[in-house]
């Protein structure tokens, strides 16, 4: 259900630390950023218990998961990982929203 993998999120975030605590808290802000970036673009994502599902299926993406969309995933861990003890995250920055307009659905009126 990730968008990007712990190493790609590790070595965006410059971790070279391979302590398991550190790994399980880098691994729930790529979910949650990978959540925030789905949630954005109007995609639904699966139920936790839903095997045949996930974000980087065929039916979403067939070549995998776009670099733009990489990107914006990692820009938003970053926020989320840096700002983690802050209320003052902005996670939909205007560099993420950039790198995703052009694949967001809009919203009719």
């Amino acid at each position: 259900m990730d968008l990007v993998s712990l190493e790609e999120a590790k070595r965006q975030l410059a971790i070279e630390d391979d302590r398991t605590d550190l790994d399980i808290e880098v691994a729930d802000k790529v979910e949650q950023a990978s959540w925030i970036i789905m949630d954005y673009l109007k995609i639904e994502m699966p139920e936790e218990d839903s095997p045949s599902m996930s974000p980087l299926s065929v039916d979403i993406w067939p070549l995998g998961v776009p670099p733009n969309i990489k990107a914006a995933t990692l820009l938003v861990l970053s926020e989320l990982f840096e700002s983690r003890q802050s209320s003052e995250a902005n996670v939909l920055s205007s560099a993420v929203l950039s790198l995703l307009h052009r694949r967001r659905d809009p919203a009719m009126a």
